[in-house]
């Protein structure tokens, strides 16, 4: 077992490594989430690809106002829309003002996840209209099931923004239906998916990680056959070696450090306090 001893310096350091990383993963699982659902990629019986990732908005919502219900309807699709209702976000909310207080009136959808989609075509026969998505999983109301339905059609120059339009609201037995429509390029058939549905994002990441590893590999025989750093095949002969040692230290004492703390706030919150009571 290892042990290293350090001063405060180096614990605040190690610190500062071990929340980049930490701050370096949760964005590149983030973004790259964001890149392509799988659940959003329909295929035709012909083998043809209509990709409606493509319709996926990352920093705001399809927007549509309606005056008979009074809602704000925020949609989007193969993510959950930025608006948020009662502090959760779902594929597809409607909000209301009472006053200049913005309040949920429903959520039509639930989460943006493979369960919850179902993706068809507007006419079997004709997979060049377009697409109907159905998004369950919304809220429950007077004990029926609420969905989304968003009829996507087929119109390589239409602007999907501008034509997002609310159809209105279908009931049946057990369900409640909140309906919609938009003209968008994204609901097209496709020759093929970007990048294999990898995504340029997910292409580069590929890619860095690839060099990653060559680095080390390439790196470890230049050192070991060429400029013979040291004798035998040993890990040291690894590329910048002590810098990968010391980062690795330095990661291990900032989680020392949170360790630490967490400790302290126990003692200090939790024991004085059970303490003291027992007392």
């Amino acid at each position: 077992m290892f042990q290293f001893y350090s001063h405060p310096g180096q614990q605040r350091r190690g610190l500062f490594v071990v929340v980049l990383v930490v701050f370096l993963f949760s964005t590149l699982m983030d973004v790259s989430q964001q890149q392509s659902q799988p659940f959003c990629i329909f295929k035709t019986s012909d083998g043809r690809t209509i990709d409606i990732n493509r319709a996926m908005k990352q920093d705001s919502d399809y927007h549509v106002y309606n005056a008979k219900l009074n809602y704000d309807f925020y949609v989007n699709l193969c993510k959950d829309a930025s608006v948020a209702c009662d502090g959760k976000n779902y594929a597809g909310v409607a909000t209301y003002k009472r006053g200049t207080e913005l309040l949920c009136g429903t959520y039509m959808a639930g989460k943006s996840i493979a369960e919850n989609y179902q993706i068809s075509l507007i006419d079997t026969n004709k997979p060049e209209l377009g697409v109907i998505v159905q998004v369950n999983g919304g809220e429950r109301f007077m004990n029926k099931q609420e969905n989304m339905k968003i009829t996507m059609n087929c119109k390589p120059n239409a602007d999907p923004d501008k034509t997002f339009t609310f159809l209105g609201e279908v009931t049946k037995d057990s369900t409640i239906s909140y309906e919609f429509s938009m003209d968008t390029p994204h609901s097209c058939i496709v020759d093929e998916l970007p990048l294999g549905g990898l995504g340029y994002f997910g292409l580069a990441m590929l890619i860095l990680f690839i060099l990653f590893i060559l680095y080390f590999i390439i790196g470890y025989f230049l050192n070991t056959l060429v400029f013979k750093k040291s004798e035998g095949w040993g890990i040291s002969q690894l590329p910048q070696f002590e810098f990968w040692k010391n980062a690795i230290m330095l990661a291990w004492e900032g989680i020392l450090f949170i360790k630490e703390g967490i400790q302290l706030l126990i003692f200090k919150y939790i024991l004085k306090r059970t303490v003291y009571n027992a007392i």
